[in-house]
């Protein structure tokens, strides 16, 4: 259980360079981001193979399994990605 706990507190530590230089990100400003773009809990959850309630309980800022934050940070990558590139179009 302890080596669960470590695992997603250093998740949540992670330094998301690819997306942000060196600015590190939490799980809670991932899903506040993917929110702004028009996901709805339910839509997140489905895309990361979790439950609304689970991503409503991650975005208060509770502890999350650690797969279900790297599913996470792959949907926040890609959509922000996506957005760069509109953007830059």
């Amino acid at each position: 259980m302890r080596i669960v706990l470590l695992r997603v507190i250093r998740f949540r530590m992670i330094c998301y360079e690819k997306a942000h230089g060196n600015r590190v990100m939490t799980i809670q400003q991932m899903l506040a981001y993917l929110v702004g773009q028009g996901f709805s809990q339910k839509a997140i959850a489905d895309q990361v193979g979790s439950t609304q309630p689970t991503i409503h309980r991650a975005s208060k800022g509770a502890g999350i399994s650690y797969e279900t934050g790297k599913a996470i940070e792959c949907l926040y990558l890609r959509e922000k990605e996506a957005a760069d590139l509109k953007s830059a179009a």
